[in-house]
């Protein structure tokens, strides 16, 4: 798969996300997909906007979460967090999946952040981790019901070697 995607590039690619460090081969290829089509794309296009305006990128982390579709990931590509499914810990849909005390815990969190970068254009208050600002430092929020705290984005999601 990755010689198909990747060509004479599939060997870097592979060292950098070896299989073992998976719990499967499909995980490590949709961790290797989700990097090189969603978040390094996403961190590159934020870098180029933080020359303008002040700009806060996450990563939202929560492999138990509900997922849009209402279907749990399958296990064989765990862990892993479906795109869209921090929508649950910010607005309360009329059917939307219950949340635990530790997810409930981290959507209030999450309303806070967006809610006072809504009225002040930075997501910072008093008695929440620090949410960095996207800069030349990578900095992004990873967001998890276990931790929120300050990642490098182009380390964790090898970016570099997308760019």
């Amino acid at each position: 798969m990755l010689k198909t995607a990747f060509g004479a590039a599939a060997p870097r690619v592979e060292r950098h996300y070896p299989a073992r460090r998976f719990p499967s081969p499909i995980a490590a290829a949709g961790r290797v997909f989700s990097d090189s089509g969603w978040i390094c794309p996403s961190w590159k296009a934020g870098r180029e906007h933080a020359r303008k305006a002040p700009t806060y990128a996450y990563v939202f982390t929560d492999p138990s979460a509900p997922t849009p579709s209402g279907q749990p990931l399958p296990a064989h590509v765990r862990p892993a967090t479906a795109h869209g499914a921090e929508t649950f810990y910010l607005f309360d849909f009329p059917d939307a999946p219950g949340l635990t005390a530790d997810q409930r815990r981290l959507a209030d969190q999450l309303v806070g952040y967006w809610t006072r970068f809504i009225r002040t254009g930075d997501p910072n208050g008093a008695g929440s981790t620090t949410w960095p600002r996207l800069n030349t430092a990578d900095s992004a929020l990873n967001l998890a019901p276990d931790a929120v705290r300050p990642v490098n984005i182009k380390v964790a999601h090898h970016c570099g070697l997308w760019f």
